[in-house]
């Protein structure tokens, strides 16, 4: 007799069984007594992996299923309300599966890079808040109240490189940015909130030039104010080292671009011809992430790129739709047999899903998933529109 059938097996060894031989398992006469003696064994005896393995299984009873739905986890608690066993997929479930899905864990920033990348379907945007993204406004020095000035000018230097570190205000930084010290005008150099026509006068100086090359709000015309100021140095160091920086830098355009891979043979990822931008990713010379913010790149590249980002972190809706936009076969066999439910309903829905896993999808013990790969196999030209 197997240990699966044997009714003398110790629970926890049952429980391991479950997720590989459910339905001897299942049918084993003293599992069910198991949960009349503790209603919360399985919980208590599966680590929360294999718990979700469990709660996957289609066979599983109704009163298994219903006590997951009272787990700590959330995880557990959202798949065992969508399980089959709690009910099939009824009239409407397109919208109730968006609404879910439109609640996978995000952040507003991941939401908003997914919308500027392209990567959220039309029919999810309805169920989403994604907050557009507001253009902070460009920093511009006023004049500073005269006891204001006062107060700064009896600072020590050391008080006052503190300050235009930490500073927020435009104009005590345009007041420090007029000072003598050395260490006060690079930390000055290297606020993003100093006023540009600060920056514009730093970027000239051979003390500071650098340091405003790093800064973020450094317009392109401030940038290459302090490439001219640098190049004038005649550094004995290698100046395409000291300008890697700006290969980073958003604020960089394609003519500034084209200048310094000209002239000092430093790339802007961003900015490269998109085949040169392929082979540096496939040759791991660049990572997937300098996709993004890009229209000339490809959606499944840009998709997989935000699924990089989000690597070792919850955030559950970029997989969803990074699965959506890409183009790879063996990722979308992989997602069938995710323990994710979310991730399996990316590739029921995909259109580039194989056939053998639609047809194990069908079986899914998610209502939903089961229903859409249900659909696809009924009907090859069927797309999931809520």
């Amino acid at each position: 007799m197997h240990p699966a059938e044997d009714p003398n097996t110790p629970p926890e060894i049952l429980a391991d069984l479950l997720r590989s031989h459910p339905d001897p398992v299942l049918a084993n006469p003293v599992f069910p007594l198991l949960f009349l003696e503790n209603p919360g064994w399985l919980e208590t005896t599966l680590p929360q992996r294999h718990q979700q393995q469990v709660l996957n299984l289609p066979q599983l009873p109704r009163s298994v299923v219903e006590g997951f739905t009272r787990s700590p986890s959330l995880h557990l608690q959202v798949a065992a309300e969508m399980h089959i066993a709690i009910g099939t997929a009824q009239l409407g479930w397109e919208r109730e599966i968006a609404q879910r899905i439109a609640s996978l864990s995000c952040t507003v920033d991941d939401q908003r890079c997914l919308a500027a990348n392209g990567l959220i379907p039309a029919w999810l945007t309805p169920h989403l808040r994604v907050l557009p993204l507001k253009k902070a406004p460009r920093a511009t020095s006023r004049a500073l109240p005269r006891a204001e000035q006062e107060q700064l000018t009896g600072l020590s230097s050391t008080e006052k490189e503190n300050l235009a570190r930490r500073a927020r205000r435009p104009e005590v930084l345009a007041l420090l940015g007029t000072e003598p010290d050395r260490a006060v005008l690079q930390a000055v150099a290297d606020n993003p909130n100093t006023p540009i026509e600060t920056l514009a006068r730093l970027a000239e100086l051979p003390e500071t030039c650098m340091t405003v090359l790093r800064n973020p709000s450094a317009t392109v015309e401030v940038l290459t104010k302090a490439l001219e100021a640098v190049v004038a140095l005649n550094l004995t160091t290698h100046v395409s080292g000291r300008l890697s920086c700006l290969a980073w830098h958003p604020q960089v355009d394609a003519a500034l671009a084209h200048r310094l891979w000209e002239n000092y043979q430093v790339a802007v990822p961003r900015l490269l011809p998109v085949p040169i931008l392929l082979e540096q990713i496939e040759a791991g010379k660049l990572p997937k992430t300098v996709a993004l913010g890009r229209d000339d790149t490809p959606l499944w590249l840009r998709g997989e790129a935000m699924m990089a980002s989000a690597t070792n972190r919850g955030a559950y809706l970029v997989w969803f739709c990074g699965l959506l936009a890409t183009e790879t076969p063996k990722r979308l066999t992989d997602a069938a047999r995710s323990e994710a439910w979310f991730t399996r309903f990316a590739a029921a829905i995909h259109p580039l899903t194989k056939q053998k896993s639609l047809e194990r999808l069908a079986n899914d013990g998610n209502r939903y998933v089961r229903a859409a790969a249900q659909s696809r196999l009924a009907d090859p030209s069927w797309r999931f529109a809520p």
